[in-house]
This record gives C-alpha cells, sequence and structure tokens, in this order.
C-alpha cells in the first residue's frame, strides 16, 4: 500500500474534529514498516486498537512505508529497525514497539505530551 493514510471519521464534537479545523496542532507521521515483520504486524494492532479506543487519534495522518516496496523513500531516512515512526521531520521510535509506545507517537503528533493516556 503505497502512501496509505490511516484516518477514522469522527462526530462534530470530538477532538480529531477540532483538529482538523485547526484547533489543534497535528503534524504528519510516517511509518517505515516491512509487511512480514511481526514487530510491525504488532505495531499495526497497536495503531488500530488504539484509534478505535480514541478516535481523536483518527485525526493523525499516517503514510506508511514498505521499505522493499518503497526502497526509494526509505533510503532517505535515517533509520536501521523496523517499524520506525517519524513525527514531522523527527524520529521518535524505532525497533519493537508497546501500546504505549505506539500511543506516545500519537501524542506527539497530536502536539501533546509523549505519555500514554491509557
Amino acid at each position: 500500500m503505497e502512501g496509505f493514510f490511516c484516518r477514522i471519521t469522527v462526530n462534530q464534537h470530538s477532538p480529531a474534529n477540532h483538529a482538523a479545523k485547526g484547533g489543534i496542532p497535528v503534524e504528519h507521521v510516517t511509518y517505515f514498516y516491512i509487511e512480514n515483520c511481526p514487530y510491525c504486524q504488532q505495531a499495526n494492532r497497536w495503531l488500530e486498537r488504539l484509534i478505535r479506543k480514541h478516535p481523536e487519534y483518527g485525526a493523525v495522518a499516517i503514510t506508511r512505508i514498505d521499505e522493499r516496496k518503497q526502497p526509494d523513500v526509505a533510503d532517505k531516512y535515517d533509520y536501521y529497525y523496523v517499524p520506525t515512526f517519524y513525527v514531522g521531520a523527527e524520529k521518535v521510535h524505532e525497533g519493537a514497539a508497546t501500546r504505549e509506545k505506539i500511543e506516545a507517537v500519537l501524542l506527539r503528533a497530536m502536539g501533546g505530551t509523549s505519555e500514554a493516556i491509557g
């Protein structure tokens, strides 16, 4: 999936809707993975669960880059392990991820602290 964006539609009163209207600065996330990587598959599951549990995270645009299918893009970034997450131009996570680490990426993208909210 080249340049896949992960978005969830939410109701008009949600924080995600406020973010989409410019109320909260939301930065773009670039997520590097390999399709058959078990750590990447786990990161995908955490992303899906977190967005389902906290719809406000749906305001974060996530571009997913499979480094084997898009090596020209992946080679422009400085990382070694997958999954790797960049928020804007800053690498914020590299390697096996926990739910807390994935949530910290989403929170950072939303301009908050990098502490998970549970």
